[in-house]
């Protein structure tokens, strides 16, 4: 869908994908390009493989990169455009692949998670770390660009962290949607010495 900010006005951009319609669309990212790259998810998992990565051209044109996913959700693109991420929701993992005008190529798993729900948001910072939203175990991972865990943030009384954003007049504030209490929490990711799997909590 598309948004105007000032009307508030909302029309339908993309609603088909080969003629069929979408299974349930979760999450977005744009491209160097204009390009849209989005998770078709719905009920998809490891014995319903249906999920799919689509790529939209500026001008709407749904392209499939990779069907038969189970539950693909949150993803991000690299500075160089090519490299791509995915949250695999249902395998508890992040998969790693290449995207060019080809296509997607070079598809190999890059972080496997465990315990709780899979991962759900994605970013990536200025250093190239993947900050990972873990569904089910209320915190966000952070990842080194070789994928290392360095750093743990934990929200308390929480377990299902879903969606996570940088801070527009503050890169290094994290804000994280708590499911589990209606709440939208922050945490600095800028904290000196932190150790592996290092505990912190947000502020205030």
């Amino acid at each position: 869908m598309v948004v105007d900010p000032q009307t508030r006005a909302v029309t339908p951009f993309v609603t088909m994908i080969d003629g069929k319609p979408m299974i349930g669309p979760n999450d977005l990212i744009f491209g160097p390009s204009g390009e849209i790259y989005f998770t078709d998810m719905g009920n998809s998992d490891l014995i319903r493989p249906t999920g799919r990565l689509v790529r939209l051209t500026p001008q709407g044109e749904a392209q499939i990169l990779i069907d038969g996913l189970a539950a693909p959700n949150g993803l991000a693109l690299a500075a160089n455009g090519m490299t791509l991420y995915l949250n695999m929701f249902r395998e508890n993992a992040v998969w790693q692949m290449r995207v060019d005008a080809s296509g997607a190529s070079r598809v190999s798993r890059f972080i496997q998670l465990s315990g709780g729900l899979g991962p759900d948001g994605l970013l990536l910072d200025r250093d190239g770390n993947l900050l990972i939203a873990h569904g089910g175990l209320g915190c966000v991972w952070r990842y080194s660009a070789r994928g290392e865990p360095d750093l743990r943030i934990q929200a308390p009384n929480s377990y299902m962290i879903t969606n996570i954003a940088f801070g527009i007049d503050d890169p290094e504030m994290l804000y994280m949607v708590d499911s589990t209490g209606s709440r939208i929490l922050r945490a600095k990711l800028d904290i000196p010495g932190a150790l592996p799997y290092s505990h912190t909590s947000y502020p205030g």
